[in-house]
């Protein structure tokens, strides 16, 4: 989503058009919009608010290929909340999830094409609440500008943790 109402296009949300792609277009630097401290504020797009994308589940975003980190975390929260392992999502590679080992969670295989993986994510947030799901444990996506929108979505969906 982008402002082009000013004297310098602002990206409101990142999409499947790259910032660079919109500069090289436009043939002006886009700016980038400063996120709302809270979800109470005036934002300038739908779908700002800074817990957007959320499902029910306590969400946990963990660094991109942190297979251990991955599995202490979903360990860690399953005791912390009490939670049995059944009810655990973990939203990561095939390669992540192999090395993590969480035969006993849900495991939702998140693709490595950014343009599927966002494309497939709202209904791997949507099955974790079918299921009944009470932690979920994201994988974060790789650095680069490709994965923006994705990295977006997910940072939204964990922003529902921070906020209680």
């Amino acid at each position: 989503v982008v402002d082009v109402s000013g004297a310098t296009p602002m990206l409101l949300r990142p999409g499947g058009i790259l910032r660079a792609e919109l500069e090289q277009e436009l043939g002006v630097p886009v700016s980038v919009a400063v996120q709302a401290a809270r979800d109470d504020e005036a934002r300038a797009a739908p779908g700002m608010l800074r817990k957007h994308y959320a499902p029910q589940a306590l969400v946990r975003l963990v660094p991109h290929g942190q297979a251990t980190l991955l599995r202490a975390t979903a360990l860690q929260l399953a005791a912390e909340h009490g939670v049995v392992m059944q009810r655990v999502a973990v939203l990561a590679t095939h390669a992540t999830l192999q090395q993590a080992d969480l035969q006993d969670c849900v495991q939702l295989v998140a693709s490595a094409d950014p343009v599927v993986y966002a494309r497939e994510l709202y209904a791997h947030l949507h099955s974790v609440d079918e299921r009944g799901c009470q932690v979920l444990v994201l994988e974060s996506v790789p650095a680069l500008t490709a994965w923006d929108a994705v990295r977006d979505r997910l940072q939204r969906a964990a922003a529902q943790t921070e906020a209680t």
